[in-house]
């Protein structure tokens, strides 16, 4: 079953809505005895036309790297949990966990390299790298990445 794309849509009406949800993980993502995908617990989500989000939000092994020279967040957390949300599909583990939560943050906001599985097919490593870009100015939205190879692909089966 694909995740990822319904998930990638609902985050692209909420960006286009000024809405970040800010704490997207496994727990929180819902599928329908239909199939339908839905994402959950909006305890943290906030319009930032309202309320600007300086500070960090969110469950730790899905939190995006914080810059402290790109101020307030963005939607681009939104996609950073997504990447991680996809790595842990395939590979069984968020791309950053570790035993400690103070080297999972080290790794998240220092580590420059991500392990992928040998079985992983290029374009998922691809998807995944791109939505877990560190600098969130460059890290694509939730709509680019709807017309990313993987996602295309994965929609066709």
């Amino acid at each position: 079953m694909q995740v990822i794309a319904p998930l990638l849509r609902v985050l692209d009406r909420m960006h286009e809505l000024h809405i970040m949800h800010r704490d997207i993980k496994p727990e929180n993502i819902f599928i329908t005895a239909a199939g339908q995908v839905k994402l959950g617990d909006f305890g943290l989500a906030i319009d930032w036309t309202k309320e600007l989000p300086f500070s960090r939000s969110g469950t730790l092994d899905y939190m995006a790297p914080g810059d402290k020279n790109i101020r307030p967040y963005s939607p681009a957390v939104d996609v950073w949990a997504v990447g991680c949300l996809a790595y842990e599909l395939v590979c069984g583990r968020p791309p950053f966990e570790v035993e400690d939560e103070k080297q999972t943050a080290s790794l998240i906001i220092y580590s420059n390299t991500i392990h992928f599985e040998s079985t992983a097919s290029a374009a998922w490593a691809d998807f995944v790298t791109q939505a877990l870009r560190k600098d969130p100015r460059v890290r694509p939205t939730a709509s680019t990445l709807l017309s990313h190879a993987w996602i295309r692909s994965n929609l066709e089966r």
